[in-house]
């Protein structure tokens, strides 16, 4: 995924729940599919996906979030936002991945419960020093309320597990590699737990590298239109 994340929260949720599950889990994701609204039927069409649609509201929706949620947890070690252009490409790439995920999700018949988003959230919460109630609050700072921000995380979940399926299965380190990673990596290890540390960079690396050649494997099997601003 690029830098700019759809949401911020529900980013840092599944960052922190993906680590836990996974060693032993699986993800996936898909788009639900609403029946139009009026509004929706006028609405710009900025890109198909298969069979799905993205529409400019969509877009301009996920934008103002990115810039908002950026905006609230500015600090001088975050990047600027990009261009204008630049930022709409990102966030559109985003929503069509997300899009392609959420129908394989759905495809693949992952099921996530009340009961799995509620256990994510509470863990989101303890890692960043919260309640679920005051983490539920800055979510609503950034214009989500509680049942939309559970909604993101439960798509999140199903994604992750997909991704976990799909790609899980093809990252193994050996003996070896992990030895040369703490010969080369040594002073910046925590000495208390140094192999379980270069385990997990390792396995990190090797998954993300490993996620970027299936998505874009899955990219090139689907169909991906894009609708310029002049057409």
């Amino acid at each position: 995924m690029n830098k700019y994340s759809l949401s911020l929260i529900a980013c840092l949720t599944w960052s922190v729940f993906s680590h836990a599950e996974a060693a032993t889990t699986t993800t996936t994701t898909a788009l639900p599919q609403h029946a139009p609204t009026t509004t929706q039927s006028l609405d710009r069409i900025v890109a198909v996906v298969n069979k799905s649609v993205i529409t400019q509201s969509e877009l301009d929706d996920e934008i103002n979030k990115v810039k908002k949620q950026l905006a609230m947890s500015h600090t001088d070690k975050m990047p600027p936002l990009p261009p204008e252009d630049i930022l709409r490409k990102e966030v559109l790439d985003q929503l069509i991945d997300k899009t392609l995920l959420l129908y394989l999700v759905k495809s693949a018949g992952i099921h996530v419960t009340d009961a799995d988003v509620t256990k994510a959230i509470d863990l989101v919460a303890k890692n960043n020093h919260l309640t679920p109630d005051a983490l539920y609050a800055e979510v609503k700072k950034q214009g989500l309320t509680r049942d939309e921000y559970r909604d993101e995380i439960q798509k999140e979940i199903a994604i992750g597990r997909l991704e976990q399926q799909a790609v899980g299965g093809r990252v193994t380190l050996t003996p070896q590699e992990v030895d040369d990673f703490i010969q080369a990596n040594d002073k910046q290890l925590d000495p208390q737990h140094k192999k379980e540390q270069a385990q997990q960079i390792l396995y990190s690396k090797k998954y993300e590298a490993a996620l970027k050649e299936w998505m874009t494997a899955l990219r090139g099997q689907a169909f991906i239109n894009t609708h310029q601003d002049n057409d």
